[in-house]
Parts: structure tokens; C-alpha cells; sequence
């Protein structure tokens, strides 16, 4: 957490994750092999948002690209709404994972 406790840029980031994520998004033709390399790394993660991490590649395998945008969007608009601190937090982190996505 940060100074005023909002959580840092860096929740829910799972660092040994974040380059699969953009090869996955630049190397559209190897997606199929990424994601099954993501999916091993994360069953041998410690770090339970490495999970988060497959789960928006098989999205954006059954929804195109423009699921990130959209996904981060929506996000955005329930962090907006009155909703608990727990809930909260939880959005961030995948926001902040949604990120890592981005080109």
C-alpha cells in the first residue's frame, strides 16, 4: 500500500508473468503456445493472481485484442460505484494486471 493506503501499481503484478503477457500480445501468431507456457507458469506460481494472468489470455484468445480495453473500462466504472474496500482492492489488482496487457 501506498501513503493515503490505496494500494501501489505494482498489486496484484505478478513480475515473472508480466513478459508473457506482452510476448502474448505482440506474437499473435504464437498465442497458442504463450498461453499454454503462462498456464504452467502459473500452476508453479506461489502468487495467486499469476492465475489472472491466463484467464484474461484466454479472453482475449475468445474476444479479440480489444478485451483489455473493454475489460479496463469496465472495471473503471464499477470502482466508481460505492462498493466495499475488499471489492475495491480486488479491482485494482486486476487492473493493474490488465495493464501489463497493454502495448
Amino acid at each position: 500500500r501506498m501513503v493515503g493506503g490505496k494500494l501501489s501499481p505494482m498489486a496484484g503484478v505478478v513480475d515473472e508473468m508480466n513478459p508473457l503477457a506482452s510476448k502474448f500480445m505482440s506474437e499473435e501468431a504464437n498465442r497458442e503456445q504463450i498461453l499454454a507456457e503462462a498456464a504452467a507458469a502459473a500452476s508453479a506460481s506461489s502468487d495467486a493472481h499469476a492465475e489472472y494472468y491466463v484467464k484474461v489470455m484466454k479472453k482475449v484468445q475468445e474476444k479479440g485484442g480489444e478485451f483489455v480495453k473493454s475489460e479496463k473500462e469496465r472495471i473503471g466504472r464499477i470502482l466508481s460505484a460505492d462498493i466495499s474496500p475488499k471489492k475495491g482492492d480486488e479491482l485494482v489488482k486486476k487492473q493493474n494486471v490488465l495493464k501489463k496487457f497493454e502495448l
